[in-house]
């Protein structure tokens, strides 16, 4: 997996292409950030959302924090600043099952959130997890049946979520 991996060296050390081996069958734990650079809402810095995946070996369950990353510019260029210490939000990805497609692979499960902390009662969405080349696409797939019933099903919103800048290349 690359990051940050096009342009033309000019005679200058290049130290933001970042390169990580990982199957693609796997959801690897680690820094996972948006595509997408959002404006803030003052300033003069853009941001990205930041995913730290974190795989609990006993329950197979995913928690995922969410941060940010920021830039010192609007266009996110150049190497951003994640967030340090406990990340504003978490969720966690409960596994159901697996598929391997061409050039991509899926998990169906659930995403559970507590959206008015954890004294609430936790709310479940079934989603699919894809990841597709360098990138990990989170799919919501609240229809029944299943809108997405196998791999092969999944590589056009996979697609126009990649192309939308909605998924996440590793950090």
């Amino acid at each position: 997996m690359v990051r940050n991996g096009s342009g033309t060296v000019a005679g200058a050390a290049v130290n933001t292409v970042a390169v990580r081996c990982v199957p693609l069958a796997t959801l690897s734990d680690g820094a996972w950030e948006q595509d997408r650079c959002q404006p803030p809402a003052s300033g003069s810095s853009g941001v990205r959302d930041l995913w730290n995946l974190s795989t609990n070996a006993t329950s197979g369950q995913l928690t995922v924090g969410v941060g940010t990353v920021t830039y010192g510019n609007v266009q996110c260029d150049g190497v951003g600043v994640a967030a340090t210490g406990a990340l504003g939000r978490t969720f966690w990805f409960q596994q159901e099952r697996t598929e391997a497609g061409t050039g991509l692979a899926a998990f169906w499960g659930k995403r559970q959130t507590f959206p008015g902390g954890l004294l609430n009662p936790a709310v479940f969405t079934p989603v699919v997890l894809v990841r597709k080349a360098n990138q990990l696409c989170l799919l919501e797939d609240t229809a029944v049946p299943s809108a997405f019933p196998n791999a092969a099903s999944l590589e056009p919103a996979a697609s126009a979520a990649i192309a939308a800048g909605q998924c996440y290349t590793p950090r």
